[in-house]
């Protein structure tokens, strides 16, 4: 199982795990990823997949590197992440950050202004 608790998380995960059997590279950025624990189960049986992780708070990108050994954790405001991160993601996925978010808008447009990948046509 790839995470205890929350339903909509694991339906989520799974959905993931779908696309991530289904190809050679994979690549998950997290903005808002807190500690990482969410995606420990994933990465650990998907070692190949390129995670991508900002947190702003310090303390909580310490743990995700920590509980995330091979993720990329980046102590950052996930606003600019379209000027930080010059690179294609096949999936933006941010679980429980979203509450947490003053500038929604800013948040989200900075997901959308990231360099664009190949439509998902599944």
């Amino acid at each position: 199982m790839l995470i205890l608790g929350n339903t909509a998380k694991l339906y989520c995960l799974n959905w993931l795990a779908e696309r991530i059997e289904a190809s050679r590279e994979f690549s998950i950025l997290d903005p808002g990823c807190g500690t990482g624990l969410p995606f420990k189960a994933l990465l650990e049986r998907y070692p190949h997949v390129r995670y991508v992780g900002l947190e702003p708070s310090r303390k909580d990108a310490e743990i995700a590197r920590r509980t995330l050994p091979g993720a990329t954790i980046v102590n950052a405001l996930a606003y600019d992440a379209h000027a930080r991160l010059q690179e294609q993601f096949d999936s933006v996925v941010s679980f429980s950050a979203f509450e947490h978010v003053y500038r929604r808008e800013r948040y989200l447009r900075s997901a959308k202004d990231l360099p664009s990948s190949p439509a998902d046509t599944s």
